[in-house]
């Protein structure tokens, strides 16, 4: 599930680069010193490399799924010499905050509408608005009432 967040709304979603010589690049010369401009969030959404990509499947990322993309089609922490040393951290944790919250409560949208993207520094909702449902086993507390398990993220 952590994987397919980071596909489909990745938070770094535009990244620079600056050429350390000349070089060629998709049919263009590009001279020492050239700034590139790459977008994690438009590879990610690339359907050569993931097909359906405006839908959010956390399965595609099942060990036995023949996927097919390219080995370097997910960047959410950039790559190369330049890729976030915090990857593997954030992933983890990442997955262990999930693991926690999904123990104990399901999630999941009001009905109507999803706020759109806000591009800043970071990718990412104006408001995330979810419902808080309990799961069995008295692990989560009780609803004193509607609305009381509405979560709003702004």
């Amino acid at each position: 599930m952590v994987s397919e967040t980071l596909r489909h709304s990745p938070p770094g979603w535009l990244f620079t680069r600056s050429t350390t010589r000349d070089v060629e690049f998709g049919g263009r010369r590009l001279p020492r010193g050239t700034t590139v401009l790459y977008s994690p969030y438009l590879l990610h959404h690339a359907p050569a490399s993931f097909p359906d990509p405006e839908r959010f499947r956390p399965e595609r990322w099942l060990s036995g799924e023949d996927t097919g993309r390219p080995y370097d089609a997910m960047v959410p922490f950039s790559a190369g010499s330049r890729k976030c040393l915090g990857d593997s951290f954030a992933m983890a944790q990442s997955t262990v905050a999930v693991a926690t919250i999904a123990r104990r409560w399901r999630l999941r949208h009001p009905p109507g509408p999803v706020a759109p993207v806000r591009p800043a520094v970071t990718l990412g909702p104006r408001s995330l608005r979810m419902i808080c449902e309990p799961r069995g086993g008295g692990l989560g507390r009780q609803s004193r009432g509607a609305g009381d398990n509405l979560v709003d993220h702004t």
